[in-house]
Formats: structure tokens, C-alpha cells, sequence
């Protein structure tokens, strides 16, 4: 299923630790929009900026997967009230170029944390959570 124009949902809930204890990593369909926002209002402007795709190394856990691979209780990866994130990679991207191109674009961002930056392997972690639309009542 196509989140956005680069982005699609099998690279968000794919994990070898999912598939070897046969967790279902299948978000719900509230989830799912939710994780189109992010690709379409952040990954997708990251993507832009830099002309190179993006690596998802880790997009969304469902919480018996989160819990098997020891992350945090709360994590925006679990779409915790309705939060969407990703851990990232930019190939010739440096990762602390694009932790301050995040915030440089102004995307709307939740969560933009480097991680493991000292190692080949570091991602930047980014999360968001679509707004809710207020409904108003006049009486």
C-alpha cells in the first residue's frame, strides 16, 4: 500500500524479529493515516530537499514487537496516541545534516533525535502526530 509518492506501508511495518517470532506488525487503519501524515508532511519535504530517497531502518512496532526488541514503552514507533515515527537514513547524507535540515524545512516535528551519530550505522529518529480536526457546535 502507497503512504505518499516514495513511501509505501511494507517498508514501515517490515522486521526480520517480527517475522522470525511471527508478531503481527499490522497498524490499524487510524494508524496508517497517521503514518501517511509523517510520510507526506515530513519524509516526504525531507526527501525533496536532499533529491536522494530515505532508508527506513525502523517505522512502525506494534506493541508486542516494540516490547520484544526492548523499546520504550511509550514509543512514538507504536503509534502511542496516535504518533508516528521513523528512524532514518539519507545515503551521502551525514546524519547530522539531516537532523538540522528537519528542523531548517520547519517540518512538523514531534521528535528529531540523532542516534548511535558516532557509528556508521546512526539513524535520525523523527516522529509526528497528525492533528485533530476540532468540531465545533453551535447551539
Amino acid at each position: 500500500m502507497k503512504l505518499s509518492e516514495h513511501f509505501t506501508l511494507e517498508e514501515f511495518t517490515n522486521s526480520d524479529t517480527a517475522k522470525r517470532y511471527r508478531i503481527n506488525n499490522t497498524p490499524s487503519l487510524e494508524q496508517i493515516e497517521n503514518i501517511k501524515w509523517l510520510c507526506q508532511m515530513v519524509l516526504e519535504p525531507l526527501r525533496d530537499h536532499f533529491k536522494r530517497p530515505i532508508r527506513i531502518t525502523s517505522g512502525y512496532r506494534s506493541p508486542e514487537l516494540n516490547k520484544k526488541i526492548g523499546g520504550a514503552e511509550k514509543s512514538h514507533h507504536t503509534a502511542w496516541e496516535l504518533f508516528s515515527a521513523a528512524d532514518i537514513q539519507i545515503p551521502g547524507v551525514s546524519t547530522p545534516v539531516v537532523h538540522a535540515a528537519i528542523i531548517a524545512l520547519s517540518l512538523p516535528f514531534e521528535q528529531n533525535i540523532l542516534e548511535h551519530v558516532a557509528s556508521a550505522g546512526g539513524w535520525v529518529h523523527v516522529s509526528a502526530r497528525k492533528p485533530k480536526l476540532q468540531s465545533f457546535e453551535i447551539k
